[in-house]
């Protein structure tokens, strides 16, 4: 795991991923501050079922939010505002100012994906030709731009696994950075739990048997949660007050966010969490009202180049999987990541809304990526030849992705500069005539 074996080494690695950070950050500034200034962050579900509209009330409008409540799926959200009002401070108009929260933590999701590389064991070119794939792909260049909560989703998990490989290469800074890493990711979207509780539990498994280290990981989420309501008492003392004191309406207003609607089979959910997640296809256009479309990836259609590099990245992930299953020193972390991915498929065989996938597409993008570095340790002891051919390989897949999804984010900003919405609004878009986030 050591790859900061002097300080210059540390130096240049620290640099690096500033230096990653820095140029993520900028690309999604740049289409964030345009698509701010088209009609999409006014209306919901114009685009991948996402909403953006609650999401800049969240952000920019504290009294418009404060009357919202708790929001129960993403508590955390009014920790963000901070961000937002910084931005506002500059002189940023409330849609400008949102878009670039996402494009900093986008930035800050990139950087992350560098550490988690070195700390993995990938030599530093690897490293930095993965960084620039995970950067380019679709899921990282969207969550990055639209005002929703699946950039920070992005953000949590990636620093969550973080802590985790650093836990999993036996130096442990303790169960505080687990769990605040964990309640983060709670905080943001709290059906992510799930992925520090594996990750718990593969850890515990090293040093004692599986069924202590189920009760330890239990015992853990339980502590993440206490965590997640100290930090909503900081701020929303009263919503948590009102909550607690009407536990029967709070249930059932937990329950009524399940999603509803048709779903999607297994295969969708594979191209989508898989293929679409790293290489947007072309837009489909979806229906919801008779005068409303939303734009969303759901057909299989690829130019021919970029379909080639479809099938070359699913053969190199899964060869990855299998390389890291057989290593012995990155079995427990890949495991843990493999079984982290199986749950979440399973569990949006379930939790979906109306067909939508690719709204979920976070919620996988990064442990997806960190199982596509398994192999990068042993190929960093080889010679040049295979170190060569693993970033080579590597650096077409994501000069692929640069290009087809930096299409696809100029696609999607002219589309919203030109689309014509009812003067009267629609239900199917409008927050006003919308009581309920899903």
């Amino acid at each position: 795991m050591n790859n900061f074996k002097t300080v210059s080494q540390f130096r240049l690695d620290f640099m690096l991923a500033l230096l990653f950070g820095l140029a993520g950050f900028g690309l999604y500034a740049y289409f964030a501050l345009q698509l701010a200034e088209t009609v999409y962050d006014d209306y919901l579900n114009l685009a991948f079922d996402f909403d953006p509209a609650y999401f800049l009330r969240f952000l920019t409008d504290k009294q418009a939010a404060d009357g919202m409540g708790i929001n129960y799926k993403h508590p955390f959200w009014p920790v963000f505002r901070q961000f937002a009002a910084l931005f506002q401070a500059m002189g940023y108009d409330p849609k400008s100012a949102s878009g670039l929260v996402m494009a900093l933590f986008g930035g800050m999701t990139v950087t992350l994906s560098y550490v988690f590389a070195r700390l993995f064991g990938a030599g530093r070119p690897e490293s930095s030709a993965a960084t620039l794939f995970f950067a380019a792909g679709s899921t990282g260049i969207f969550t990055s731009v639209i005002v929703e909560s699946y950039g920070w989703v992005n953000f949590s998990l990636a620093l969550l696994w973080c802590v985790y490989l650093i836990n999993f290469r036996k130096f442990s800074f303790g169960v505080w950075p687990r769990l605040l890493a964990a309640t983060l990711v709670f905080g943001v979207t709290i059906t992510n739990i799930m992925q520090a509780v594996v990750a718990e539990f593969f850890l515990k498994c090293r040093t004692v048997n599986a069924g202590r280290a189920f009760i330890r990981a239990i015992l853990f989420s339980l502590a993440v949660g206490l965590l997640a309501v100290f930090v909503v008492a900081l701020f929303q003392p009263h919503d948590l007050w009102l909550a607690l004191s009407d536990p029967l309406k709070t249930l059932r207003t937990i329950y009524w966010l399940k999603t509803k609607g048709e779903t999607v089979g297994f295969i969708q959910l594979l191209k989508t969490f898989f293929i679409y997640s790293v290489y947007a296809p072309e837009f489909d256009s979806v229906r919801l009202s008779p005068t409303v479309d939303m734009l969303d990836f759901r057909a299989f259609r690829f130019s021919f180049p970029v379909l080639c590099a479809v099938w070359v990245w699913c053969g190199f992930w899964l060869a990855n999987l299998i390389f890291g299953i057989r290593t012995k020193d990155g079995s427990k972390l890949i495991l843990s990541l493999l079984a982290t991915i199986i749950l979440n498929l399973v569990f949006h065989l379930g939790y979906q809304f109306r067909g939508s996938i690719y709204i979920y597409a976070a919620h996988l993008y990064f442990p997806i990526f960190a199982v596509s570095l398994a192999a990068a340790p042993w190929v960093r002891t080889r010679g040049l030849g295979w170190r060569s051919g693993y970033t080579a390989l590597f650096l077409i897949l994501a000069l692929f992705a640069l290009q087809n999804n930096l299409l696809r984010s100029r696609q999607f900003i002219d589309y919203f500069k030109t689309i014509a919405i009812p003067a009267d609004g629609d239900p199917a878009i409008s927050v006003s005539k919308q009581t309920d986030m899903r």
